[in-house]
């Protein structure tokens, strides 16, 4: 049995991306004979409440560090595996150091890192000139040391993978040297399709909305969120009803369970350095929690008694917008602008809010649709769970192009682009698409058969090849490229 140490900026599934992509490859890789633990803040641990999610940390910054290391060293692991995206982290960088201190340490273990995102954010401190802070980071970078975005992170870890063309492209011309060490793992969809007969589906998905049997169902789905261009697909969706008036728009969001919301409170409970025992591999080890006052874990039981009325009154739970980068108070104001965009533009009968529903629901009402649309401010690109989704089951696609565009989805006829934050060109696309869905109701077949290739059982094969990989070959644990 493989034993892998997972470290996870945080570890809540139900509001995370990331943090589902680790759970689900956790999951996929236990029948395959690894086993595995999650070392994350004492936050994220105690509001999933399992017992290999280990809360070792208050949070990222640097005083964290030590502890992480001594927690490090005290598991038997055969193997660390760092998830990183910048926002998991709250965009600490402290992170950055770990690979280098663990080595320091006398650390000889593989140490793999998966980068979800990169290129597009560097640290930029304003008490160090900017002309001074470029040329370190060019001097490190060509010397191996470190790269100018993870420090030593990337440049300490035996393995990268990244889990997209993007970002590989831009790893390997910023670490020529480590070439051999990247690897690329593209993402699954972040649901299973729920096998059902789509007149079925579409039936039930009518019924639950109250629309008309001659609906045209465009659905989009994923977080609610400022920039996945809502604001620019609300007044296209009008143009297109004007256009053809049985058009109708269900935003599809993912469930946050029962579970979940108890969760949430209990982050919030007073606990007055309350111990208590854990088994980790058959050795207890004591975990600690964070006091908080009366007043915050009095709010957090508002926070929660207002949560189960919305679930009683409405026999769901609101949701679909609050995720780790929009919570709280943001999340309700951000619901609450959207709902008002929809009135304003008087489209109360023609669009739809699920709120968050079981990844079996969001399914079924997948395969219900007619077409879908992603209308990211930032582009769509293969790293996008929710065109994986769509696409597998069966939906052709409208989504905004990336820049640089993903050359992986050019020229394919189940994707259309159109340019992001452009009305009239999202509303030219929908209605053309609209017209070509009721003459060829086959065209998203093709993207379904595209989509098969990115199944989880060859992610966690591949995973399992460059585990294996390191720990044969004994020459995976002395570090890293030697600077010159």
């Amino acid at each position: 049995m493989m034993r892998v140490i997972s470290i996870a900026g945080t570890y809540q599934p139900v509001r995370c991306g990331v943090a589902h992509y680790t759970a689900q490859l956790r999951h996929t890789l236990e029948p395959l004979g690894v086993q595995s633990w999650v070392l994350t803040t004492h936050a994220a641990a105690e509001a999933v409440g399992q017992p290999d999610v280990i809360g070792v940390v208050p949070d990222w910054s640097v005083s964290a560090l030590m502890p992480l290391v001594r927690s490090l060293q005290t598991l038997p692991a055969d193997l660390l595996h760092i998830q990183h995206a910048a926002g998991t982290y709250r965009f600490e960088r402290a992170i950055f150091l770990l690979p280098l201190l663990l080595k320091l340490a006398g650390w000889r273990k593989p140490i793999v890192t998966t980068v979800h995102e990169y290129g597009w954010w560097e640290w930029q401190p304003q008490w160090i000139p900017s002309s001074l802070l470029e040329w370190l980071k060019q001097w490190g970078q060509a010397h191996h040391w470190w790269d100018r975005e993870d420090g030593f992170l990337l440049t300490h870890s035996d393995a990268i993978i990244t889990t997209n063309d993007e970002a590989e492209t831009v790893l390997r011309s910023r670490l020529p040297a480590f070439n051999d060490r990247i690897h690329r793992i593209a993402i699954a969809p972040n649901i299973e399709v729920v096998p059902i007969d789509r007149a079925a589906a579409r039936r039930s998905l009518l019924q639950k909305c109250n629309w008309n049997e001659d609906a045209e169902i465009i659905v989009f789905f994923g977080f609610l969120h400022p920039v996945k261009g809502l604001e620019t697909l609300l007044p296209a969706f009008q143009q297109v009803v004007a256009s053809r008036p049985q058009a109708r728009l269900l935003l599809l969001g993912l469930r946050c369970t029962h579970k979940s919301i108890a969760d949430s409170f209990s982050e919030n409970l007073i606990l007055h350095n309350l111990d208590f025992s854990l088994p980790v591999l058959n050795k207890p080890r004591l975990l600690r929690f964070q006091p908080i006052s009366k007043v915050e874990a009095e709010q957090g039981f508002q926070d929660l008694c207002s949560q189960i009325s919305d679930l009683c009154v409405h026999g769901r739970l609101l949701g679909g917008v609050e995720s780790l980068a929009l919570a709280g108070e943001q999340a309700t104001h951000y619901w609450n602008q959207l709902h008002t965009l929809v009135a304003d533009l008087n489209l109360q009968q023609a669009v739809h809010f699920t709120g968050y529903v079981a990844a079996e629901t969001a399914s079924r009402y997948l395969s219900g649709a007619s077409i879908g649309v992603l209308p990211f401010n930032h582009g769509v690109t293969l790293k996008s769970g929710s065109l994986l989704v769509l696409l597998a089951h069966g939906l052709p696609v409208i989504a905004t192009r990336a820049t640089p565009p993903d050359s992986n989805l050019a020229e394919q006829p189940w994707l259309h682009f159109t340019a992001p934050r452009d009305i009239n060109q999202l509303t030219a696309q929908l209605i053309e698409l609209l017209h070509r869905q009721t003459n060829v109701p086959s065209i998203g077949a093709n993207g379904r058969q595209f989509v098969q290739q990115f199944a989880w059982d060859a992610i966690a094969a591949a995973h399992l090849q460059i585990y294996q990989n390191m720990l044969t070959n004994p020459l995976a644990s002395d570090g890293v490229v030697k600077p010159i």
